[in-house]
């Protein structure tokens, strides 16, 4: 049996439109198997059944009210289930759940077939993503030793198995100077105009790499002051960062620290990047632009300089450049939730309902490597819960 994308899960009264949907997934290139098409005649359906959950990456679920009257339904589920496989309940009518089908969708995350409209493609395709990826060979079978156990997947976050992202320190080359690579992690304040309804109690976070600590064994009174100044540029994670005493102060310690001419590549690229998120703070937003711009010249693939500058625009009210600025985020970190996140609130602003709830869904099925995903998630997940709540009272 040839491998397909998705086990079409249905009730025998769902039939014909479960042969529409297949019609419409295959031609966007997903593949389906739909047993009323693909058991051979003459095989049993029920061992046909088996062998294609087994061999499909994903199940998808048509749920209407017809479906918790299928017994049916509730086996392929249990067997899906024992298979470890990702399960995608796709909501087409207004109904829920009981009884044993109750018990077993409860903590899976639900895809809106009427709110996503043609969308729905796209996040089926970004829901496979993970399930396609190749696997490697257990480490055991290679003459090593067995790899650690990952960490659970959420069981709000549709218990899909998704590999997490490796966040490597590189080593900075001596520049004349004894250096150390140090991560800081840092708390993106949450903003009036891009935040919105966000629940602003939980700060974004991000992992940004700072410039090394310079050590002199010759002046120990310049090292000092330079230890100073990182601390002071890149103290936007203090609990006090809203201070506006703060706010000057880092700004003079980043510039001192750039004109000193002593940190290249990545590490002036994360002090423009500081900089500019202390200037965004004091609503120096054109001179904020500057600085996020010149930190993506020098590292054109980080995804934070982009996703920060989006903020800005946003703040200016420039909402086209800012969703530019997110889908480059994307594009550099398919797995970059807080980008999701930040696109649904601009489709909401512009009452694209749909498209809002398409990347909330997107942003929940990420990874959550840290605060700054955990943010985004909590708050679509928010943002979610409004929005079909308010599609409900108008139907």
């Amino acid at each position: 049996m040839l491998k397909r994308d998705l086990f079409i899960c249905h009730s025998s009264a769902d039939a014909a439109m479960a042969k529409e949907l297949v019609v419409s997934f295959e031609r966007h290139g997903i593949t389906c198997w739909l047993a009323s098409r693909d058991v051979p005649v003459g095989r049993a359906y029920q061992a046909e059944i088996v062998e294609a959950i087994a061999q499909c990456g994903a199940m998808l679920l048509l749920f209407t009210s017809a479906t918790n009257e299928s017994a049916h339904v509730l086996r392929e589920i249990e067997l899906a289930e024992q298979e470890h496989k990702p399960i995608f309940p796709l909501r087409i009518h207004a109904a829920e759940p009981v009884g044993g089908l109750k018990y077993m969708l409860a903590n899976r995350q639900w895809i809106e077939r009427r709110a996503l409209g043609n969308r729905i493609f796209e996040t089926i395709e970004t829901l496979l993503r993970p399930a396609k990826q190749p696997t490697s060979p257990p480490q055991s079978e290679i003459g090593q030793s067995p790899a650690p156990t990952p960490a659970p997947v959420s069981a709000i976050s549709l218990q899909m198995t998704i590999p997490r992202p490796a966040w490597v320190a590189g080593a900075i080359g001596a520049i004349a100077f004894v250096c150390v690579t140090a991560w800081l992690v840092i708390s993106r304040p949450a903003t009036e105009t891009d935040r919105g309804a966000a629940n602003t109690q939980v700060p974004r976070a991000a992992t940004v790499q700072t410039p090394p600590a310079v050590s002199s064994a010759s002046n120990d009174a310049s090292t000092a002051s330079s230890d100073a100044d990182r601390t002071s540029c890149f103290s936007l994670g203090n609990d006090d960062y809203k201070a506006a005493d703060k706010i000057d102060p880092g700004m003079v310690a980043c510039t001192r620290m750039i004109n000193g001419g002593k940190f290249k590549g990545n590490g002036l690229a994360a002090l423009f990047r500081a900089r500019a998120s202390w200037k965004e703070k004091k609503g120096d937003y054109d001179s904020a632009l500057a600085d996020y711009g010149t930190s993506i010249r020098i590292e054109p693939n980080n995804v934070e300089s982009y996703d920060y500058r989006a903020d800005v625009y946003q703040d200016k009210g420039d909402l086209d450049a800012a969703l530019e600025d997110y889908n480059q985020a994307t594009k550099i970190d398919p797995t970059y939730a807080a980008a999701y996140f930040s696109r649904g609130r601009i489709y909401e602003k512009r009452n694209e309902t749909e498209n809002a709830i398409a990347e909330y869904n997107i942003a929940i099925e990420q990874p959550t490597p840290n605060r700054i995903a955990q943010w985004a998630q909590d708050n679509a997940r928010a943002r979610l819960k409004v929005l079909m709540e308010n599609l409900y009272k108008k139907n």
